[in-house]
């Protein structure tokens, strides 16, 4: 799996753990509640926590196997450790990327992290 694979996978866990939690945002959530984001929020935050305890294990595992990678996946890397991170936590105060875009979009002003 890429960087940019994980990256994928853990925006919907973060927007839908911030849905839940927040459900008065849905209907500024807009794009951003997109299928996969909506199955996850069909499903209890522990399944949600669960699912991003894994993604950060496959992140750190990636990391270890990246080499060469790790340079041209660092931004996706820790975008998605952000992700994973407050889907698991529940704690939106800062972001990154897709996720602060988000933030934004719903309402929320971030701490928005510049990791290039």
């Amino acid at each position: 799996m890429h960087s940019s694979d994980l990256l994928a996978a853990s925006l919907p866990l973060a927007v839908a753990r911030y849905l839940q939690d927040h459900p008065d945002a849905v209907a500024r959530a807009g794009a951003w509640l997109d299928a996969d984001a909506e199955a996850w929020m069909a499903k209890p935050v522990e399944a949600i926590q669960a699912e991003a305890t894994h993604g950060l294990a496959a992140l750190d595992e990636w990391r270890e196997d990246a080499g060469g990678d790790w340079e041209a996946g660092r931004v996706d890397f820790l975008q998605a450790q952000l992700n994973l991170q407050s889907a698991r936590s529940g704690s939106f105060a800062t972001a990154a990327g897709s996720l602060a875009d988000f933030l934004t979009d719903v309402g929320e002003e971030p701490d928005v992290l510049d990791e290039h």
